[in-house]
């Protein structure tokens, strides 16, 4: 999904759930607005937080450890995966904001 319309899709009725698969330390230099912070080796043991998502879009810096996500929620059947095109970075360069700290 790319970041315009990712960006489209949250002002919307049905916003996707955005999950930052990074560090918590990374995560809290920057992150986009509303996105959760699962970094991607504990995602399995939080699949209960995706529950009722209309659709998950994943992203981390240069994307190694978006793939390694995927792959966590195919093998866990979770539908409507979608990974933010050019990542964190992609989003910054599509002139969005970027939260910092730990809250969404």
């Amino acid at each position: 999904i790319t970041p315009q319309a990712l960006h489209d899709r949250q002002s919307g009725a049905e916003p996707l759930l955005v999950i930052d698969v990074r560090k918590s330390s990374e995560y809290k230099t920057g992150h986009g607005p509303g996105a959760l912070n699962i970094p991607h080796d504990k995602l399995k043991r939080k699949l209960d937080k995706l529950e009722g998502a209309n659709g998950v879009v994943l992203y981390c810096f240069n994307g190694r450890r978006t793939k390694l996500a995927e792959q966590t929620l195919i093998d866990n059947q979770t539908d409507n995966v979608f990974h933010l095109e050019g990542g964190l970075m992609g989003w910054r360069k599509a002139g969005y904001k970027v939260n910092t700290g730990l809250r969404p």
